[in-house]
């Protein structure tokens, strides 16, 4: 570990917005736009080619010397395509080959450990991977807002259930909200360290883009507060904190007064949507909410297989094979769907228990950086927690495991860059977008 941390790069360079252009791929964010399929795939395999031709190399060179938070990546692009092909084999005869091309996304993290060893040798530096998630998070909010502002959905129903979905008799883009996400916990978090009302705004704007295209916004909205509030208390005193909750509850009120005002069907279907969906939690029995009783539909269709395999799971169906998993609810099935049940579907207890270790390499490094993680390690210990609850519902540390796994790698990248000395001074300044946040 060097004396002191790199020195920051001034500015924004092209090297930023290629990183970008890479975290957009890794992200899987434009995988379900029209044409971009082959480009997806082409991805895949170039993270795996570098992979293999790089990685043993540079692992020799240093004398077979690995990390444990490497071991266990090299253990996760292993039984993430392995044990689910395994599974579905054994329970419904899928061939293992279509088993191992459904899971051929375990090469992006496999890709992960090639930016790592770039972290270590700071070819690329943290403030770097900072620059390059602001610039991809802003991107994707002018994209997107230009998007729902000029386009109609409707003129893509060819691709409906991927790059448009259905609902309530309505189209609308289907649009990855991870980097949205990132910049709403990033400057709200910064916020809370700086107490800097700027922040506050720039995060509020990336949050309405976000449930302004979001079709399940209901249990992000509540993820993510319950992730904010956990700072909150975690990092002020317990009465800052309720002086804090209760002048955040004052803004929603007046926001969602406003908000009625301007747009009170929007409000009205949301506040609707919520009471629809705990009545179908509340009463086991569907209700008016068609989301929550298609996930109530696909938990009573895993439940046979959770019972059959509960420690290896069923496996993972391609669609390329009869159609995919479809046929067990004689219409849609998709075990993201329905979160740690969907996962014990897959990958069984035993899988489950596997993947959910990685927020144990989070936590060491989360210990090591103590106070000292700046902006980019506070939003990504935030973006772990977010994903530790959202889970619940989505499954997300599994299903978008190469997202996680890229948080965790960050933090471990600060970690590596940190002055060895904690008591030397470190480049903490805020990193923003010059033309949106100076």
């Amino acid at each position: 570990m060097r004396e002191r941390i790199a020195e920051r790069p001034s500015g924004y360079a092209p090297r930023h917005v290629l990183l970008a252009l890479a975290l957009f791929l890794n992200f899987r964010t434009f995988q379900y736009f029209p044409g971009m399929a082959a480009v997806e795939e082409a991805w895949f395999i170039l993270c795996f080619l570098a992979f293999a031709g790089f990685y043993p190399l540079w692992k020799l060179q240093e004398g077979l010397r690995f990390t444990r938070f490497e071991l266990y990546t090299l253990a996760v692009t292993l039984v993430l395509p392995i044990l689910p092909a395994l599974g579905a084999y054994g329970e419904f005869g899928q061939p293992l080959v279509f088993g191992l091309l459904a899971q051929r996304s375990a090469a992006l993290v496999a890709g992960l450990l090639l930016l790592l060893i770039a972290i270590r040798s700071r070819a690329i530096l943290v403030a770097d991977l900072e620059r390059a998630l602001l610039i991809a998070a802003w991107t994707s909010f002018f994209l997107f807002s230009a998007m729902q502002l000029l386009l109609d959905p409707s003129r893509f129903s060819d691709y409906q259930g991927t790059f448009v979905l259905l609902a309530s008799g309505k189209y609308a883009f289907r649009l990855p909200s991870d980097f949205l996400l990132f910049g709403v916990i990033y400057y709200t978090l910064r916020g809370l360290r700086t107490k800097r009302k700027r922040d506050y705004v720039l995060a509020f704007v990336l949050f309405v883009s976000i449930i302004g295209g979001n079709g399940s916004s209901r249990m992000l909205c509540i993820c993510l507060l319950s992730t904010f509030l956990i700072f909150l208390y975690r990092w002020r005193s317990l009465g800052q904190s309720l002086a804090a909750t209760l002048r955040f509850s004052a803004v929603l009120v007046l926001l969602v007064a406003a908000a009625s005002l301007v747009n009170p069907a929007f409000i009205v279907a949301r506040g609707a949507s919520f009471s629809s969906a705990f009545q179908v939690v509340h009463n086991g029995a569907e209700g008016d909410d068609a989301s929550a009783n298609l996930r109530l539909i696909e938990i009573l269709a895993a439940a046979p297989y959770l019972q059959k395999h509960p420690l290896l799971g069923s496996g993972e169906l391609s669609h390329q094979w009869q159609g995919g998993p479809t046929f067990l609810t004689s219409g849609y099935f998709n075990d993201s769907d329905i979160g740690l049940f969907g996962i014990v579907f897959a990958y069984g207890v035993l899988g489950l228990l596997f993947f959910a270790c990685q927020y144990r390499y989070a936590l060491r490094a989360a210990r090591i950086l103590g106070a000292h993680a700046g902006p980019l390690g506070d939003a990504a210990k935030g973006f772990l927690v977010f994903s530790a609850i959202d889970s619940v519902t989505t499954g997300a540390f599994v299903f978008n495991l190469n997202i996680t796994l890229f948080f965790i790698l960050v933090l471990s990248g600060i970690a590596s860059q940190m002055p060895h000395d904690r008591h030397l001074p470190r480049e903490t300044a805020p990193c923003n977008l010059p033309e949106l946040a100076s």
